[in-house]
């Protein structure tokens, strides 16, 4: 069983990884590498590049715009 918070309309499997929760994004790399399955990791545009350093090729790492969260959440009131 591959640990996730869901499946994309294409089949891949989803992480959402803004937390930058370590652990459980290694766990899901190890998974995706043990089934040779496709997934997608979402994270911040400034934790991209660390996010990467923990994926394997499978993995396309899908950025979440920040500001737009920040908006949403009214973090800047």
């Amino acid at each position: 069983t591959i640990a996730c918070d869901g499946v994309s309309p294409d089949g891949r499997y989803v992480l959402i990884c803004t937390d930058m929760d370590l652990k459980r994004l290694i766990q899901f790399n190890t998974r995706m590498q043990y089934s040779n399955g496709r997934g997608e990791v979402y994270c911040f545009g400034f934790q991209k590049n660390v996010v990467r350093d923990f994926c394997n090729e499978n993995i396309e790492i899908m950025e979440v715009d920040f500001e737009i969260v920040k908006e949403i959440f009214r973090l800047n009131d």
